[in-house]
């Protein structure tokens, strides 16, 4: 199942119902498919600025990284996935994933 959803985990992730999806996936997906979710999340948005929808902010007024994981946590849903994804994570892969 998780091949099915790759490249469409922050999508998904900010649908009720598909949110949940994705959180089965990191629970029961293999440690490289994890591993895979989480590198989706960590990737720049399209738009290039951390606040998702919208007209781009100044860079001065939002210091974080526009990465999808940056709206993800802004989510009323995806911000569960962040939630799960850190509750499945392996020990230092995250210090790897957040340089």
């Amino acid at each position: 199942m998780v091949h099915r959803i790759a490249g469409r985990v922050v999508e998904l992730s900010m649908h009720k119902f598909s949110s949940n999806l994705v959180e089965k996936c990191l629970l029961h997906g293999s440690h490289d498919e994890r591993d895979g979710l989480v590198a989706e999340m960590l990737q720049p948005l399209a738009g290039g600025h951390a606040g998702g929808a919208g007209p781009a902010a100044p860079a001065s007024d939002d210091p974080a990284p526009a990465t999808a994981l940056n709206a993800m946590v802004k989510d009323q849903y995806a911000n569960f996935v962040v939630g799960r994804a850190i509750e499945v994570r392996r020990p230092g892969r995250c210090a790897r994933h957040a340089a």
